[in-house]
Order: C-alpha cells, then sequence, then structure tokens
C-alpha cells in the first residue's frame, strides 16, 4: 500500500515537494488537479517504482532546474527511494490505468499496430500467461542463438570438405581401419584412368565424316542458249548490222542495245541532236524490246550462278570436305575399323572437271551474251565436259554414301569414352579421404559439439511446442474469459459496439493477440496505419469516447480477474472525462466496486464533480481527498476540501459567465461548455432531490416536462421553453450530445446573446 509521497524533487511540476499537513494516502484516495499540475506525471513516478525502470523518472527532469532528482515515498513496511537515477527497491503490486497503459495496449492515436497486440496480449493473459510467453520467448532466443551457431559449425565442416557432402552426413561416417590402403588403391586406379582420359578427350572432341556437296549445271542452262526472238524481222537484224559496219568500228548488238537505253527526251545522248527523224531508231527500239530484255536477264542471272557455284571460293568449301575426311580417316583408322572410303581426291579428280565446266558454261553464255538473237548450239567440248562433272557426281554420292555409314560408327566410339568412369573414380577418392579426415582429432570435436548443439536446438523446439500447447490451451480459456468481461463493461458504458473472436496469434513469431471490433452485428477488423481511409477500421469506425470506454473496459478486465486484488494498488488517471459525460455513474460504480477488493485505490482526476460522485459513494472514514495545488511555480500535495470545491466551481462559472458577457473576457469554447455545466448545478440547488447525480441538462428537462401536477417540478414548467432552447445551444460543445464538440465552431455574437440568456435564467428563477 500507498502510504506518502515524501518527497518529488526535479521532477515534471514537482521541483520541491515535501509533505506537509495532513496528505497521507488512503485506501481510497481522490487527488484533484487541474490539466498540468502533474496527474501523468504521479503516474510515471509509480510506474517506474513498479518496474524499478529509472528511466521513466529521468524523462521527467525538470527543465531549467539544477536540483538532483530525489523521491521518496512511504510504503506500508518500509521507504522507496530515487536517488541517482535508480530506486532502492521495486514496488510491483501497482496496476496504473492513464494515457501511457492506452498508448502502449489499446491503440496510438487512432492506430493499432503489432506491438499493442502483444502488450496487450500480456495484459489479457495475467501473470501466468505471461510467464508462459516468456518462457517461449527465451526458448526462442536460445534457439534462434543455438541455430546460429550450428550454422557456424556447419559452414566450417562443408568448408573442410569443400561442401562435398552436408555436414549432417559427414558426422555420421564410421572409421575405418583400412582407409589408408583403400586410399592408395584408389590412385592408382585413378592415374590408370587419367592416361586413359588424355585419349579420351581427343575421341570426345575429334570430328567425323563430311560430305561434299558437287555444284551442278542450272536446268535452264541450255533453253537459254537455244532461245531465239522471233518478233524481230530479218529486214531489222540486216538494217541493225548494216548500220554496225557502216557507222561503228567493231560495236556489237549488245552495246547497241545498251545505247537505245540511254536515250533521253528523244535526243543523241553523245551531241544532243533530235532522233526524231532518224529512221535507225525506231528500228533499234523495235529491235532491242521486251524479249530481248527479258533474256539477256536470263542470260546474266546464269552467268552469276556458274560464277558462284563453280567459282574458288565454292572449290575451296569441297577441297577442304575432302581434307578433313582425310585425316578424319587416319584417326579413326586406329580404333579398330577399316576405312572403306574411295580414292578419291580433290587434285586431280575433282577440281579439274569442275573447272572445265565453268569455263565451257561461261564461254557459250558470254557468246550468247554478245548475240542475243542467235541460237547458239554448244560444241563437243562442252559434252565432254559434262559427260565428266556426271561421272564425278556418281563417284561423290558413293563416297558420301560410305562417309555418312561411318558416323554412327564414330559416335558409338565417342560413347565409350573413360572420362565418366574418371569422374567416379574421382568422387570415390575423396568420398574415402573425407572419411580419413573425419576422425582427425580436431574434426572429432568440431563434430561432437555440431551433434550436441543440434541435439540441444532439437530438445529446445520440443520444450517450446510443449509450453505453446500449454499456452494456447491457457489462453483459449483465458482470452473467452476477458471478452466476455470487456463485453459486460462495454454494455454497462452504453457502447455501440462489442469484441468478437478474440484469439492468440504468434505472428512475427511471439504471442499477441487481436480481436474484432462488431457494430450493428457486423465485424470490423482493427486494421493499421496502412489500412485505406475508405475501409472500415478501428481508426474510423470509434469515436474518442468509444475508444477510452474500450481502453478502461480492458484494463478493469485485467484488474478484475487478478487472482491477489486484495494485495494491488489500483492507480486510475482521468478514468473519465467530460468527453464521455453519460458514462460516469457506471465507472464510479467500477470504482466503488474496485475499492471493495483491491488493497488501495487511487483516482487522479481534473474533474471535481467526478470525483465527488465517486466520493458520495465510498466509506468517508477510509477516503482521502487531496489536490496538486500550485506552489510557486510548481506543484505540491495538499489537502483538498471537496465539497467547498464543488461549490465554489458554480460561482466560478457564474464569474466566467458575467465576465464574457460584461467584459468580453474568456475563452469561447469555456464560456459556451459552462452555459450547461451552470444550469444543471442551478436546477439541482433550487430543485433539490429532484435529480440523480447523472442526469444532466437534457434528462433534467424530460423530467420537469414529464412532471405530475403538485409536484415540485411543475412550478419549472414554465420555464422550458427557454430551458430548451439553451440546451440546443450548450449541447452542440459536449461530446456526449456531439462527437464533434471540440470544432464546432462558436459564433462570438451568438454566444453572447445565449451568455446573458442564462444569466437572465439564473438569476430570474
Amino acid at each position: 500500500m500507498l502510504k506518502k509521497f515524501i518527497k518529488i524533487k526535479g521532477v515534471g511540476k514537482f521541483v520541491d515537494h515535501t509533505a506537509s499537513g495532513d496528505v497521507e494516502l488512503r485506501k481510497i484516495t481522490l487527488i484533484f488537479g487541474d490539466n498540468t499540475r502533474g496527474k501523468t506525471t504521479l503516474c510515471d513516478i509509480l510506474r517506474s517504482l513498479k518496474l524499478n525502470d529509472g528511466a521513466y523518472v529521468s524523462g521527467r527532469k525538470t527543465l531549467g532546474v539544477a536540483t538532483q532528482q530525489e523521491i521518496d515515498i512511504r510504503l506500508e513496511n518500509s521507504t522507496a527511494t530515487f536517488r541517482g537515477n535508480a530506486w532502492n527497491s521495486a514496488f510491483p503490486d501497482v496496476f496504473i490505468f492513464d494515457s501511457s497503459f492506452v498508448h502502449e495496449n489499446i491503440c496510438a492515436g487512432v492506430v493499432v499496430d503489432h506491438e499493442h497486440k502483444r502488450n496487450l496480449y500480456e495484459v489479457m493473459v495475467g501473470e501466468n500467461g505471461v510467464h508462459l510467453a516468456r518462457r517461449i520467448d527465451c526458448l526462442d532466443d536460445q534457439i534462434r542463438e543455438l541455430t546460429k551457431q550450428i550454422s557456424s559449425n556447419k559452414a566450417v565442416l562443408e568448408a573442410a570438405v569443400a561442401k562435398q557432402i552436408p555436414a549432417e552426413d559427414f558426422q555420421k561416417l564410421q572409421p575405418d581401419q583400412d582407409i589408408g590402403t583403400k586410399i592408395e588403391a584408389k590412385e592408382r586406379e585413378l592415374a590408370g584412368l587419367r592416361a586413359a582420359q588424355r585419349s579420351a578427350e581427343q575421341i570426345r572432341t575429334h570430328a567425323g565424316f563430311g560430305k561434299a556437296a558437287l555444284p551442278s549445271i542450272p536446268q535452264e542452262f541450255e533453253a537459254v542458249l537455244k532461245t531465239a526472238l522471233p518478233d524481230v524481222t530479218g529486214d531489222a537484224e540486216a538494217q541493225l548490222r548494216r548500220h554496225l559496219v557502216e557507222h561503228t568500228k567493231g560495236a556489237s548488238e549488245l552495246w547497241a542495245g545498251q545505247g537505245v537505253g540511254f536515250i533521253k527526251d528523244n535526243q543523241c545522248p553523245f551531241c544532243a541532236q533530235p532522233l526524231a527523224a532518224s529512221a535507225i531508231i525506231d528500228t533499234l527500239r523495235g529491235y532491242f524490246g521486251a524479249g530481248y530484255r527479258e533474256l539477256k536477264g536470263k542470260v546474266a542471272t546464269l552467268i552469276q550462278a556458274i560464277e558462284k557455284d563453280f567459282g574458288e571460293k565454292r572449290l575451296l568449301g569441297i577441297q577442304k570436305t575432302f581434307a578433313d575426311n582425310l585425316i578424319a580417316q587416319e584417326f579413326w583408322s586406329h580404333f579398330g575399323r577399316s576405312m572403306p572410303l574411295l580414292n578419291v581426291c580433290f587434285e586431280p579428280d575433282v577440281a579439274p572437271v569442275l573447272n572445265e565446266v565453268r569455263a565451257q558454261c561461261l564461254d557459250l553464255l558470254k557468246h550468247k551474251q554478245q548475240a542475243l538473237f542467235d541460237v547458239i548450239v554448244p560444241g563437243e567440248d562442252f559434252t565432254a565436259a559434262l559427260k565428266a562433272l556426271q561421272s564425278i557426281h556418281e563417284i561423290i554420292e558413293r563416297y558420301n554414301a560410305v562417309a555418312e555409314s561411318l558416323n554412327p560408327w564414330v559416335a558409338e566410339v565417342k560413347k565409350r569414352n573413360v572420362a565418366g568412369n574418371l569422374a567416379v573414380a574421382m568422387g570415390e577418392l575423396k568420398l574415402l579421404e573425407i572419411q580419413k579426415l573425419r576422425f582427425e582429432p580436431k574434426m572429432q570435436t568440431a563434430c561432437a559439439e555440431f551433434v550436441q548443439q543440434v541435439a540441444k536446438k532439437s530438445e529446445l523446439e520440443r520444450q517450446k511446442g510443449e509450453s505453446k500447447e500449454q499456452l494456447d490451451s491457457y489462453t483459449s480459456t483465458v482470452l473467452a474469459s476477458h471478452e466476455q468481461a470487456i463485453n459486460r463493461y462495454l454494455d454497462q458504458f452504453n457502447a455501440g459496439f462489442r469484441l468478437r473472436n478474440t484469439s492468440r496469434t504468434y505472428l512475427g513469431g511471439k504471442p499477441s493477440s487481436t480481436y474484432q471490433i462488431a457494430i450493428n452485428d457486423v465485424p470490423v477488423d482493427l486494421g493499421d496505419s496502412s489500412t485505406p481511409i475508405d475501409q472500415p477500421s478501428f481508426r474510423n469506425t470509434l469515436s474518442a469516447g468509444d475508444r477510452n470506454a474500450l481502453a478502461l473496459a480492458f484494463f478493469l478486465s485485467q484488474v478484475n480477474q487478478t487472482t491477489d486484488l486484495a494485495n494491488k494498488v489500483v492507480v486510475l488517471d482521468d478514468p473519465f472525462t467530460s468527453h464521455d459525460r453519460s458514462r460516469r455513474i457506471c465507472t464510479q460504480q467500477c470504482i466503488s466496486s474496485l475499492a471493495r477488493r483491491a488493497k488501495q485505490v487511487i483516482v487522479l482526476s481534473h474533474d471535481p464533480y467526478f470525483l465527488n460522485l465517486v466520493w458520495k459513494n465510498v466509506p468517508k472514514t477510509e477516503t482521502k481527498t487531496l489536490q496538486l495545488a500550485r506552489f510557486g511555480s510548481g506543484t505540491r500535495i495538499t489537502q483538498w476540501d471537496i465539497e467547498k470545491e464543488v461549490t465554489e466551481e458554480y460561482f466560478r462559472m457564474h464569474e466566467r459567465l458575467t465576465k464574457y458577457v460584461h467584459e468580453g473576457l474568456g475563452a469561447l469554447r469555456e464560456v459556451a461548455k459552462d452555459i450547461r455545466l451552470i444550469l444543471e448545478e442551478y436546477l439541482r440547488v433550487k430543485l433539490p432531490n429532484q435529480f440523480s447525480d447523472t442526469d444532466w441538462l437534457g434528462d433534467m428537462i424530460e423530467k420537469i416536462g414529464d412532471s405530475e401536477s403538485g409536484t415540485a417540478l411543475e412550478a419549472a414548467k414554465d420555464a422550458l421553453p427557454e430551458l430548451e432552447s439553451l440546451n440546443d445551444f450548450s449541447k452542440r460543445y459536449h461530446h456526449a450530445t456531439n462527437p464533434n464538440a471540440d470544432t464546432e465552431l462558436i459564433d462570438d455574437g451568438e454566444l453572447q446573446g445565449f451568455a446573458r440568456r442564462t444569466l437572465t435564467f439564473i438569476g430570474g428563477f
């Protein structure tokens, strides 16, 4: 139990607090403090003491003051002191509900992330569940560290054997007394195979036999030579020949045909004289017509074909085939088969024939080219060359058939290459050497360590699996119980949503919780910071008041399911705010219930009316009311007269309204809120015992309207129209009736009117 804050120096607003007067805490302690007076600082001091973590206090060091941080807190049987950034002892038996609890376990702003789910999981499963979860975490850390060691040792072992076999197989190898003899025998076998390998490499890379491809004379060759041009008259031919004899010095028909093609604009290409009157030009144009040009093209094409097919490049290719086959014949003759190739040589058997055919063909084609109108008849030389070519073709066909028949045999010889046997023998030798290495002293030690690590990891994984089963079994019961309890609290808070599908997950490797929000019986996933804004999630379906109610429900469920609550201190910082006015009675009832069961309950709030509601419903002999009061530039904990504070608050609101109406002073939003609050307190004073502590102005108006004749409330019916008008205006600035109260626009002129009417109402009724 916490007895007294004896000293707090250099921590936030507590520049130099020393206990004075009757400020000892009791079983139920209510502490009033305006915002920024130090309520959050007190919670951080208690959280630091609970966790024995000085960082929470060090981070709250009073700025601009050189004072060393000092804290003395009297406990039941000792005093906890903070000096030099550390406590002399811890006080773990405390639950704290404040903004840090919400931010760490429920949400950051409007977003639920993975860390919230992990922290909330620990809140929900309690000490037993946390113990199991942390055991799993510890086993996880050990397994992770062992895995690193195993990987490192595995890499060393596999590097020693050049990654020939896995480390798991290496450590399983058995000793062999004859390993040295076996290695020597395998080395001798390998030496013989390497000698054979040198020949085998030549076999693998040496080519087989190629086929020689001889050219042939084009089929249309003789037909083109014999082609005549029947459309040209003998008279035109005679005129052309006579003209060439009389007017040129040995020009040919070819020359004349080409010349006709150069005529432009019917003028002579040489002298530019007009040719319209020249009779020979018409003769030439008729002579060298379309048929002439077509035949000329065929002859030129045949010349190109002969020069290509019987040219030097083609002959060199044929010659290379013969030469390569002679080399292959010599090489493959050493592998047990005779080489029945025909005794054919490029020189003098093939080349002279191909050269002669080429010469004969080109001679005939050039003759035809010079006299296209003549029928060219090949002579005996051409016939002899053609016959020789046909004979050579027959010989080469037989030559190619033999070459083709040898290639399958060559492929079979290549398959019998001993390279495969060499690779097998090398692998066998390597395994023997690895087997010998396995039982060298250094490797025996490394393998023994590796085996122990693997076995230890296996055992840790077994323990982790067993712990997870225990945790899953425990969690399934506890989470279901928490979900039911939280939903009961949400019912009491009159929340418009429920929890659904609360469960455990191991996302990220460690246990965490997850749940859904059910609104109108429709489940909504929590989502996270990456959830699109147009998709329903935690952040856009719950108001600020709903989020606060959910956080408080989680906290109360955690506290109330603690088995030794009678030994615990429960601290609540502003569990009820003006944002949740309609839930004040439920919050008060929950605190009263806690006060009966817990060792101690401490409530901090900036709302004196809420503290007054709690004070009225708890035993006065067990209750102490304190306040965080201004002391110079800092704060001190002092005694507090709660009844006087509540009474005086009415007059403070009256003074704010008066100054605003008559002097234009005051914050507009604070004045707008005061209108409803002062009317509520006024009606409670004027009509005592007619309204409950939780009734707000709307409830009061409804009770007055429903009052029967002769009752105390009936006299107020005449004031209902004005009350309703003032209520309609003022409720826009309270969260209980408007979720957007903080951003509701305020018109200064309009507010002036309603503030004046409020003062008139409470002064005249």
